[in-house]
């Protein structure tokens, strides 16, 4: 009998150091296991430390758990962009859309700024499109669509994207001013 009960307590035991070490080696913390507030609040304390992987793996983990959270994939998305993978940025800022693109309207925008890296200038003005029907006071959208009119050679929609811009926010000013200046000589690397 005495052995049934020390074989029980040391399977206990053994359970319970198996989850230590899981909780150690892997990172599991479960003060950010509760809530998606905590995933986001975690993760956004390392990615203003810049450590984008360890926010990207906490994010990611909050989606495990809360598999359809839109703030999740917002900000998974922000911290792969700012880690320069601008494939899964586009993926996360999409699912971003499909779940409630009206939460963040921004994710029209940082996924056009992931198209543009990408030469991708069609989608850039589609996204940026979207972004200014939803926030149309919102002056980063219009420079964005400027440059991908700029790359597809259409000037004078570029021009007038561009000069809207600076109108809704002048300390765009000479930026924009910059990008005029290399439209007008004929160069596009802006």
């Amino acid at each position: 009998m005495e052995s049934k009960l020390f074989i029980l307590q040391f399977k206990k035991a053994s359970l319970f150091l198996c989850i230590l070490v899981l909780i150690v080696v892997f990172g599991i913390d479960q003060s950010i296991a509760s809530s998606k507030e905590d995933f986001l609040n975690k993760a956004l304390h390392f990615a203003k430390q810049q450590n984008y992987n360890k926010a990207f793996q906490i994010l990611s983990r909050g989606l495990l758990k809360f598999p359809k959270d839109v703030d999740l994939y917002y900000w998974r998305a922000n911290i792969s962009y700012y880690k320069g993978d601008c494939d899964q940025a586009i993926n996360d800022y999409t699912m971003t859309i499909l779940l409630n693109y009206r939460k963040h309207p921004k994710a029209f925008q940082h996924r056009a700024e992931c198209y543009y890296h990408k030469g991708l200038y069609v989608l850039v003005i589609n996204d940026t499109t979207e972004c200014i029907k939803l926030m149309p006071k919102y002056c980063k959208p219009y420079l964005l669509r400027g440059k991908a009119y700029a790359h597809l050679g259409r000037v004078t929609l570029a021009i007038r994207d561009i000069k809207h811009a600076v109108k809704l926010q002048p300390k765009y000013k000479r930026y924009a001013q910059d990008i005029l200046n290399k439209i007008y000589s004929g160069k596009h690397d802006f």
